[in-house]
């Protein structure tokens, strides 16, 4: 099993590296997940922490970290479905919702429409002008930096449903106090992976 979780590893930094993004494969045998976790990604004064929501000891280790670390924590959830879209097959999707969180998400959710060069699509978390409102003058800004990008409004539905209808490739969210499970409704939903957000513990937005 620890051969096979290593070249998993292998193969993800391999595919970093054709990006030209340096990689560092590391693996340690732990009894507190969790605390290495925290003390690699202070180690490596890391500003992004990927975890996997399906990882050996499942929800535990996300809700472990979730109040725990000064980095943006992503929470990476699959939906359970065959014929799931991958980034390169879809627009980036960002849900826009109000705190630090939601900021968090769309940030991460702009640096990989950047980085991946498609376009990225706005959905207000619900029909409040408020939120709409500020989707609309986020995009305006983002145009103006140059990425495409457009908001997508729900028309009173459930976000579900307008998430499914934006055909995505990647689905980035603020995460919710119930942990991972609106994630998975939501990845399930989409057909895509889903990232799960929570700002760094020192971050106001």
């Amino acid at each position: 099993e620890l051969a096979t979780a290593l070249e998993r590893l292998r193969s993800l930094g391999r595919r970093a590296e054709r990006r030209d993004v340096r990689s560092v494969v590391r693996s340690q045998f732990s009894d507190e997940i969790g605390d290495d976790l925290v003390a690699q990604a202070a180690a490596v004064e890391a500003d992004v922490v990927l975890v996997a929501a399906s990882s050996n000891d499942g929800g535990d280790l996300v809700r472990r970290l979730l109040p725990a670390a000064r980095w943006v924590l992503a929470v990476v959830v699959s939906p359970d479905v065959t014929g799931v879209a991958t980034a390169d097959q879809g627009p980036v999707v960002a849900v826009v919702s109000e705190g630090p969180n939601g900021s968090a998400a769309l940030e991460l959710a702009v640096r990989v429409a950047f980085s991946r060069h498609c376009s990225l699509r706005l959905i207000p978390e619900t029909g409040s002008r408020k939120l709409i409102r500020q989707a609309a003058e986020r995009a305006e800004e983002l145009m103006r930096a140059g990425l495409e990008c457009q908001v997508q409004l729900g028309n009173g539905g459930p976000l579900e449903a307008a998430l499914a209808e934006s055909g995505p490739g990647l689905v980035v969210v603020a995460v919710g106090d119930d942990g991972t499970a609106r994630g998975q409704q939501l990845a399930h939903a989409a057909g895509a992976v889903v990232l799960l957000v929570r700002a760094s513990t020192d971050d106001e937005g």
